[in-house]
């Protein structure tokens, strides 16, 4: 299959999870082979973070659908901005009663509007999961949705009304991707995306592969090498490329 166009998350599948927000940046190495890609097709950021931090740290996308979708902002300047969540202070101080107060990363379209929020603990000071989850019941009850990072201490408040699908569509609609469409990613929260692709590649690092409805796995040490293959492929998609596994038997999986 030729790629028409490759869409990508961004934390823990382009940029490593962990760091600070200031450091976050992706590797200079697999920066390099993306700005190659674009070159050729569309290439389009779908993340949870806001526009203000995603668009100076990729800027060889064309196209950036942030916060799950509320908003996409593509190159030449058009723009869908959904409705931002309502009860978002409420859900702000349900988390301020949590144990180990977490870190607040606030969310907000291009405009300055909160349309959303981040929350994260140190590892070692993280509640129980019990807790965790009690509190996510407690946030949903107010009308929001939670997208809650199992692996790690923490999770994503946003509108009920968007997830990775729902940025894919936009995305897709406005770009005029109709076919060939690669969307890379590493967590369930990108499952949404996936369905929507021809092509799904997974990522994954230690302890293992996620709970992906993806077609291929690739290690996240490997992207750059697998990227770089395609490059050279002149973008031709094979499930014999380098550096991927299916997820299922070949027969079943898209190529």
């Amino acid at each position: 299959m030729k790629i028409g166009a490759l869409f990508c998350d961004y934390d823990g599948t382009l940029a490593p999870l962990g760091v600070p927000r200031s450091d976050s940046k992706i590797p200079a190495s697999l920066a390099n082979v993306l700005t190659r890609i674009h070159k050729s097709i569309p290439v389009a950021i779908v993340t949870a973070k806001d526009y203000a931090f995603i668009r100076r740290r990729t800027p060889f996308a064309d196209a950036w659908s942030c916060v799950y979708g509320v908003e996409t902002v593509v190159k030449d300047g058009e723009r869908i901005v959904r409705k931002p969540p309502e009860n978002i202070s409420a859900a702000v101080e349900v988390v301020k009663t949590m144990p180990h107060r977490p870190s607040i990363e606030y969310k907000r379209t291009s405009s300055g509007e909160v349309c959303g929020f981040g929350v994260e603990w140190a590892r070692k000071k993280a509640p129980e999961a019990d807790v965790i989850t009690e509190n996510i019941s407690r946030i949903s009850a107010l009308g929001l949705q939670v997208v809650h990072h199992s692996l790690y201490p923490m999770f994503d408040v946003i509108s009920r009304s968007s997830d990775k699908g729902v940025a894919v569509h936009d995305l897709q609609r406005i770009l005029r991707i109709e076919k060939g469409l690669m969307f890379i990613g590493d967590s369930p929260a990108d499952n949404p995306a996936f369905a929507l692709a021809d092509v799904g590649i997974g990522v994954f690092g230690v302890p293992g592969r996620p709970a992906l409805d993806c077609h291929y796995f690739v290690r996240n040490t490997h992207l750059s090498r697998f990227l770089s293959a395609l490059v050279e492929n002149e973008l031709e998609f094979s499930e014999r490329m380098p550096y991927i596994r299916p997820r299922v038997a070949p027969a079943r999986a898209r190529a």
